[in-house]
């Protein structure tokens, strides 16, 4: 059961969320001839890496070694990237769902 004290929070915070969403929307035009973005995204420079001391169950886990922060393949390439556009005004209705679509096929 909620407390006064949670209802009192909640009726705080839930007017500022759904006033806020209107603010991630874009406005929707016709687009002819859109296009695509392609690249990879490659790590220049040493890879950072991380100590890992394993203090439990090391039959398991190994000793101590050094472990990357990030994934980097044999060319550079960055693993496991995402990548998206900061503030875009007006798109083609559905524009994100369609390249989601795509993208898991």
């Amino acid at each position: 059961m909620f407390t006064a004290k949670t209802i009192i929070r909640l009726l705080q915070i839930v007017p500022v969320a759904v006033v806020s969403i209107p603010a991630l929307a874009y406005d929707v035009i016709a687009v002819s001839g859109g296009g695509k973005i392609e690249g990879k995204v490659v790590f220049q420079g040493d890879v950072p890496t991380k100590k890992i001391i394993p203090t439990k169950n090391r039959e398991v886990c190994g000793g101590p070694r050094d472990e990357p922060l990030i994934l980097v393949g044999p060319d550079k390439g960055v693993e496991d990237v995402v990548v998206y556009l900061k503030e875009v005004p007006k798109a083609r209705h559905g524009a994100s769902r369609q390249n989601r679509r795509k993208s898991t096929t």
